[in-house]
């Protein structure tokens, strides 16, 4: 599948727009089960220094521990959506 926007345009966004935005959300489908979640979230911190948000559906805890250990999110917004006994399974 072709990128939408391509990571160098969108780099380019938000170095354009620090001074007016104070972070950024990862949202849409489940951001967990992207192979590449840590290295993208490691640019986003790295070249603009704003802050970072992620919205999961709480599907790959392993993903959500790995990313607050490692200081890549500044927060965690979880929907619940499954019984959960289906959570606790995934743990």
């Amino acid at each position: 599948m072709k990128d939408l926007v391509s990571e160098t345009a969108f780099f380019n966004f938000l170095q354009a727009r620090k001074h007016l935005i104070e972070g950024v959300v990862i949202c849409g489908g489940e951001p967990t089960i992207q192979a590449d979640l840590i290295p993208f979230i490691q640019a986003i911190k790295e070249q603009t220094g704003l802050c970072v948000k992620l919205d999961t559906n709480g599907r790959e805890p392993h993903m959500v521990q790995q990313l607050i250990d490692q200081h890549l999110v500044d927060y965690v917004a979880m929907d619940v959506k499954y019984a959960f006994d289906d959570y606790e399974r995934l743990v």
